[in-house]
């Protein structure tokens, strides 16, 4: 291989090594896949089984703990609701990784995203360091307008390659 030859074969590899890099320079990698699931449906990758098992759309949930003793139920804001998801995950994989309520989404058919709040139920789902072969199990709490009545799910699911699991909710 000649002079040009070589240095273009180098500049190809180093524009190649940047592409990959920045793709990564976030810290984060884009879901290779968007799939979608039904309640009860296990999503798997080579990282991470996870399954949502129940949603419930509900204006009262019982409290439980110390809280319990002066209110046993919660209610919403007024013309509010709650969205109760149930989810389990098991680390499948080799290595130590991170959950959170954080890692759903709960989104609106006009694109408006709801945060989780504070679940005083029994089983809330923490976020925390899943060792590999530990499950966890809880509920995570959304307050949504009562008009609303069609949502999506998400999260990303660890693993290669991840997977952007997608739930529709429907009432």
């Amino acid at each position: 291989m000649n002079k040009k030859g070589a240095a273009a074969a180098l500049i190809s590899f180093l524009i190649i090594l940047v592409a990959f890099g920045a793709s990564f320079a976030c810290g984060e990698v884009l879901p290779a896949t968007t799939e979608y699931y039904q309640i009860g449906e296990r999503v798997q990758t080579s990282t991470e089984m996870l399954t949502v098992l129940s949603v419930e759309r509900t204006n009262i949930y019982k409290r439980s703990g110390a809280g319990a003793i002066l209110r046993t139920k919660v209610y919403p804001p007024p013309t509010t609701l709650f969205i109760i998801v149930e989810v389990t995950v098991i680390n499948v994989g080799k290595d130590k990784y991170s959950i959170s309520p954080d890692d759903f989404t709960l989104t609106d058919l006009a694109g408006h995203e709801y945060a989780y709040t504070d679940y005083e139920g029994r089983d809330p789902y923490r976020g925390m360091g899943l060792d590999p072969g530990a499950t966890t199990h809880g509920y995570i709490l959304y307050i949504v307008p009562e008009e609303i009545t069609e949502f999506e799910l998400s999260c990303t699911i660890h693993g290669t390659p991840p997977i952007l699991a997608v739930w529709e909710l429907e009432w």
